[in-house]
């Protein structure tokens, strides 16, 4: 389910939006806003597990805690990001170049777990959520 509309975050700039209706609302920059089922119920979640380390999506600091762009950044193999909201502690020991960068970088002893705590589907949703793009 797609939202549409004046309070959709669509920008007023360029006097139209993708869904044809002009908006009237003035931008706010950097607002993350959820639209499908998918997305809301991923902003939740992040609320829920990952902000207690994480920055909010809005944030636009560049270290190693926001994760604003994080599926530009990570390896783009299949299931990367599941693996590594699973049990990264095991993408790590397994060799990955990626995860070792991250605890070489910001020298951090983490670990995510989330093998008994997130589905599939759920991980799925977060990340839908961490894929929206900011209106600016």
């Amino acid at each position: 389910m797609t939202s549409c509309g004046p309070r959709s975050g669509i920008s007023a700039d360029n006097g139209s939006s993708e869904c044809g209706v002009k908006d009237y609302t003035p931008a706010v920059s950097s607002k993350i806003i959820p639209h499908t089922d998918a997305q809301l119920n991923g902003k939740k979640l992040f609320m829920q597990h990952c902000r207690q380390c994480h920055m909010p999506m809005n944030n636009t600091s560049h270290d190693g805690n926001t994760l604003r762009g994080l599926f530009d950044r990570i390896p783009q193999t299949e299931n990367y990001f599941a693996s590594f909201i699973l049990n990264s502690d095991s993408v790590k020991k397994s060799g990955d170049g990626y995860a070792n960068k991250i605890d070489h970088d910001y020298k951090v002893d983490y670990e995510h777990k989330f093998k008994d705590v997130l589905t599939t589907k759920e991980i799925q949703d977060i990340a839908d959520y961490i894929k929206i793009k900011p209106t600016e």
